[in-house]
């Protein structure tokens, strides 16, 4: 209904006189109708198409000590070490995706960055080490030997 008035309002001039506009605003309807009903069969073909369409896996990401420790970072630095480094943003570009100004993407960068590089040395550090041996008395309080407590555990 709403689209029909709509196509009425911008051809306000091709509107015919009192008496002949009823039956032209009715296949006016008619024909915006039609469209709709056209456009969900093509929609509906579409699904079925994309549907029986193969879906290709995704590769698996091996596991780095850089990806382990982007994923112990908080999600703001994640955010924000995303978009510099993988998306190539600019740090003025950047803050206007966050919405901040570029001093204080400079700012978080920083730190950001400084706290990646104190989580990664630590897991590099661990990795050197070998694997840490669990004690069960430190699974029940919920923290494992060798990781901080900011720190996820797999």
């Amino acid at each position: 209904m709403a689209e029909t008035f709509a196509i009425a309002w911008r051809r306000i001039a091709d509107l015919p006189p009192a008496d002949a506009a009823l039956p032209w605003l009715l296949a006016v309807a008619r024909r915006v109708a039609a469209n709709h009903h056209r456009g969900n069969r093509r929609w509906l073909g579409l699904l079925g198409r994309l549907q029986d369409a193969p879906r290709p896996t995704p590769a698996p990401v091996p596991e780095s000590p850089a990806t382990e420790a982007l994923a112990c970072l908080r999600p703001d630095d994640q955010e924000l070490l995303r978009l510099l480094a993988w998306d190539g943003l600019s740090q003025a570009e950047a803050g206007a995706v966050l919405g901040i100004s570029a001093n204080a993407v400079a700012i978080r960068l920083h730190r950001a960055r400084r706290r990646f590089a104190e989580v990664l040395a630590e897991i590099e550090a661990d990795d050197v080490k070998g694997p840490v041996a669990v004690r069960t008395s430190s699974l029940m309080k919920g923290r494992v030997p060798g990781r901080k407590r900011w720190e996820r555990t797999p």
